[in-house]
This record gives C-alpha cells, sequence and structure tokens, in this order.
C-alpha cells in the first residue's frame, strides 16, 4: 500500500502584496491636501512644497515595489509540507523546523478566514508564515502534526 505525498505548500503573490504597507500610502492621501493648499494660497513656498510632496511619495512607492520584488524573487517556488515530525521547506528558503519543538501557533484571521500564523518555538524564536497560498489547510496541517502546541486565534484590526 503506497502513502500519498504529503501536500505541499507555496507562497501567493497576491496574498502575499496584502501585507505590504508603506508611508508612500500617507503622503499620497496627503497630497490633495497640499495640492490644494498650493492652490488655493499660491506661493513659491507652497508650490514647492506640493512638488516635493508629490516627488517623495512617488520615490517612497518605487522604493516599495522594488523591496517588494525583490522579497518575492527570495521566496518565489518555496515549497512547504510537514514530514515525519518537521515542518520542511525546498527552494529558495530550504531547511527543517522540527515540529516537537513548537509551543504556541497564533492564527491570526483577517475578515473571518485565516492570513498569516506566527509559530513560537521552544528556544523562544517567532517564525511568521506570511502569504501562504492556502493559510486554513496549513493551520489544519498543523493541528494534525502539533496537537500538543497551544492554538490560539487572533482577530486583525485591519
Amino acid at each position: 500500500m503506497s502513502e500519498s505525498a504529503p501536500r505541499k505548500y507555496r507562497y501567493a503573490r497576491d496574498k502575499l502584496r496584502s501585507h505590504w504597507f508603506s508611508m508612500w500610502v500617507l503622503y499620497a492621501t496627503g497630497l490633495p491636501l497640499v495640492a490644494a493648499g498650493a492652490y488655493f494660497y499660491p506661493s513659491p513656498p507652497a508650490t514647492g512644497l506640493a512638488i516635493v510632496w508629490a516627488v517623495l511619495a512617488l520615490l517612497l512607492w518605487w522604493r516599495e515595489r522594488r523591496a517588494e520584488a525583490a522579497h518575492w524573487r527570495d521566496i518565489d517556488g518555496t515549497a512547504l509540507w510537514f514530514d515525519d515530525g518537521h515542518l520542511c521547506c525546498e527552494g529558495p528558503i530550504q531547511g527543517r523546523l522540527d515540529l516537537i519543538e513548537v509551543r504556541e501557533v497564533r492564527a491570526f484571521l483577517k475578515r473571518g478566514e485565516v492570513d498569516r500564523l506566527a509559530i513560537k518555538h521552544a528556544s523562544g524564536h517567532t517564525v511568521l508564515f506570511i502569504g501562504i497560498d492556502d493559510p486554513a489547510a496549513f493551520l489544519a496541517d498543523f493541528r494534525r502534526n502539533v496537537p500538543r502546541a497551544s492554538y490560539q486565534t487572533t482577530k486583525d484590526w485591519l
């Protein structure tokens, strides 16, 4: 009798992207106010401030897109699966996490669904799993493979 291969989880770029938040959003949101001030109170300092504000928002946006792309290159193609008491990782990130040493698993809920997991290891390190293609199934596999760990759910404020 053959045993089926374990399910492999991968990172999904759209789920990972939803966790990127940058200061450029705040600058872009405030830009209409600064531009309105420059329009209604025309003066060189007000116009200069509006231009600097717009350029800063654009530079912050460009920097964050580059950082996100670099992060994606680092994890694209990584596969995670549970095997013989370990969480195995293959691809650009490689390694094994000993599941016997997992003490706590915290699932963060966003709009009522599992969004990300924080795994606390006995050594005190916390490993975050953000952007997994099916986080609810990933959590269910954690519950099957690490039944002695403490499980908590936390509603995300976003």
